[in-house]
């Protein structure tokens, strides 16, 4: 691809997140927190450009970017539970600071040892595991509020710019940072800033408990697709690597669906303990509490 063809596809790439961020924010909207939370865990835009690295510098070197892109997934799903605690104690900015800070420099210490699949792999798969396991329930209803369109408006654009950059960055580095470049949770960061703008954090964790739901399927893309790619399956290793993340995804979902039909161990009529003054649910499965006032 010539720099003319370039400039000329560089719009399209854009213009195409930027819609997807709409209809991710009419999710947020119509459908709820934990669907839309799901949606964002779509590579909508390590997928395009794992795929136009494939055909600029070839399948060995898109292989190397997916493992990259791979173990970046993992750092994503640590990115949000650290943020989804520290929410619970300090404000969403600084909470986001740190935890911005503390995986950067994870992200530095391993960037030498995570590489190769066989590597990168487990531990972006025990990563995911551990997050979502230990991800903070909302301690309240989430409720909507705020100018919706505004905040939709402002997210598309945002989405568009970061992937405009990060087409143009990755076009022009090793299949490392590539690879790091092309995870960046574009989508998924315009979803929590927006939840938190119209329900602060309580529609902030539900938003991230649907976008831990769909990092295991994000993974199974990426690792296939690596995997794939490195053994010269050619073109229909797009196909094949979405294919395989899809049945991952519905079987996720099933074994969801059949754990949450099973009887609790305390009784089938249990339910979580409330406080009597602020009537607020607390959920027994994490650590959250509730603050009683006289």
């Amino acid at each position: 691809m010539n720099a003319i063809e370039a400039l000329a596809d560089a719009p399209i790439k854009t213009l195409a997140t930027a819609a997807f961020v709409g209809l991710l924010m009419a999710l947020l909207r119509r459908a709820g927190p934990r669907l839309a939370g799901l949606a964002a865990a779509v590579p909508v835009t390590s997928m395009p450009t794992l795929f136009w690295l494939s055909q600029q510098r070839g399948v060995n070197f898109a292989a190397d970017a997916a493992v990259a892109s791979l173990w970046a997934t993992g750092l994503t799903a640590l990115l949000a539970l650290t943020y989804a605690r520290l929410c619970l104690r300090l404000r969403a900015p600084v909470a986001a600071t740190l935890a911005l800070t503390g995986v950067a420099a994870l992200a530095l210490a391993t960037q030498g040892v995570t590489t190769a699949l066989v590597v990168a792999l487990p531990l972006t798969v025990g990563v995911i595991a551990l997050a979502m396991r230990h991800s903070p329930r909302s301690p309240a209803q989430a409720r909507h509020a705020g100018d919706w369109r505004r905040d939709a408006a402002l997210a598309m654009t945002a989405s568009g710019v970061m992937s405009l950059l990060a087409g143009e960055l990755a076009r022009h580095s090793g299949p490392a940072l590539c690879g790091v470049v092309a995870a960046i949770p574009i989508v998924a960061m315009s979803g929590v800033v927006v939840s938190h703008r119209q329900g602060g954090t309580p529609l902030a964790f539900q938003f991230l408990r649907g976008y831990l739901n769909g990092m295991l399927a994000k993974a199974t893309f990426l690792a296939g697709l690596a995997w794939m790619l490195g053994h010269g399956v050619g073109l229909a290793a797009w196909p094949l690597a979405a294919s395989l993340a899809l049945l991952v995804l519905t079987a996720q979902q099933g074994l969801r669906r059949v754990l949450a039909a099973q009887p609790r161990a305390d009784g089938p009529n249990a339910v979580a303990p409330m406080c009597a003054a602020s009537r607020a649910v607390v959920p027994t499965t994490d650590s959250l509490t509730c603050t009683c006032r006289a």
